[in-house]
């Protein structure tokens, strides 16, 4: 699955209120409706903010999530930091993408 599939993912789980309800009674048979990796599965199902950042989920999806979960912003984002000291640099989507041109740049100046 790619980073536009979770991301798709997350919106469909933002946006579908019977997919909403299901995974506030059963959380595993919503995620069984997604197709997700097991690495996304796990981090989706755990609520995992700083995991799903360092995927390459973008920040507005990832408020909404969090805010879905019942996360404050302030928590959503010191969970998005905490992701990268836990997991390390964004992998993924458009900051990733922005850290492998920055990565390039510098190697054409050297």
């Amino acid at each position: 699955m790619t980073i536009r599939q979770l991301q798709r993912a997350l919106d469909q789980l933002s946006n579908d209120a019977s997919l909403q309800r299901l995974w506030r009674l059963d959380r595993a048979a919503a995620l069984d409706c997604l197709p997700l990796t097991a690495a996304q599965r796990s981090a989706l199902g755990a609520a995992d903010i700083g995991l799903l950042h360092v995927l390459g989920v973008g920040g507005q999806r990832l408020l909404a999530f969090a805010a879905f979960v019942g996360l404050s912003e302030d928590e959503a984002l010191a969970r998005m930091r905490d992701g990268e000291r836990q997991h390390g640099p964004v992998r993924a989507g458009a900051y990733g993408e922005a850290d492998a041109i920055g990565d390039a740049a510098r190697d054409d100046a050297q």
